[in-house]
């Protein structure tokens, strides 16, 4: 999930960046959260932090360290809750499923019902077009 974007604050050195990185990662790995984190302070971003579920990979837009802390807790919470939501989305997938296969049961038996219908109907066009 993203966050919107904070207030602005004064650019930091690339140093300063890097080390702040490198400790929110180190965070994460002493949490057995098994994500990297790029800090990259963008202040025209509307969101202040993003999750990329298919890399494992934690986006911090804040270009203040403490807001962007706190974004990162944020983040980690989505990811810690998002298996909460597993449930749901087995749920939804099985009722998918089983509406599709009703959907194509009925179309198919629609289908088998039309045949005999078009054939007479040609049968009759045929008829009046010999009279």
């Amino acid at each position: 999930m993203t966050r919107v974007a904070a207030p602005r604050a004064k650019p930091m050195k690339e140093e300063e960046l890097d080390l702040v990185e490198e400790e929110m990662n180190r965070t994460l790995s002493n949490l057995g959260i098994e994500h990297s984190v790029i800090w990259s302070p963008d202040p025209k971003s509307s969101n202040r932090g993003q999750i990329i579920s298919s890399q494992r990979i934690i986006i911090i837009y804040d270009q203040d360290p403490a807001q962007a802390w706190d974004t990162l807790a944020h983040e980690v919470a989505e990811i810690k809750l998002s298996h909460l939501l597993d449930p749901y989305r087995g749920l939804v997938n099985k009722l998918l499923d089983f509406i599709e296969k009703e959907i194509y049961k009925n179309k198919e038996r629609v289908i088998e019902e039309l045949i005999p219908l078009l054939r007479d109907l040609d049968r009759s066009r045929r008829r009046s077009l010999d009279l």
